[in-house]
């Protein structure tokens, strides 16, 4: 899992390392017809645990993972508490780019970790 300096202004206050899996499921419920199957990916990290300064992070209260269909452009958010992991499922077939953010205390939320996509069949 590469490692990602996460910055709130210009100062870097942790990192994050996003990686993911894929996983798929039949879609459309019982009895349903449809051909096309829905997907869903699992995304984890791990939990910064000091500052830029080395000394303990106290105040990580939760993430925002963010998805899009575009590199660089998302259009969904999911706010997580103090996961480190999430699946998002019911997912059409096709490419999808994620990003996490790391929100303190004060709701202050970081820059973006690095961008992992996930393809959808």
């Amino acid at each position: 899992m590469a490692g990602f300096a996460v910055r709130v202004g210009a100062v870097p206050i942790f990192a994050i390392g996003l990686s993911l899996a894929l996983s798929s499921c039949a879609g459309g419920g019982s009895g349903s017809s449809d051909p096309q199957a829905l997907g869903s990916v699992s995304l984890s990290w791990d939990a910064p645990t000091t500052d830029e300064n080395g000394d303990p992070l106290v105040d990580l209260i939760g993430y925002n993972v963010y998805m899009g269909s575009t590199p660089g452009t998302y259009t969904d958010v999911f706010e997580l508490d103090d996961d480190t992991a999430v699946e998002i499922s019911d997912l059409i077939p096709g490419t999808y780019y994620f990003v996490v953010t790391a929100i303190d205390a004060s709701g202050n939320e970081s820059t973006q970790s690095n961008e992992v996509s996930a393809v959808v069949q």
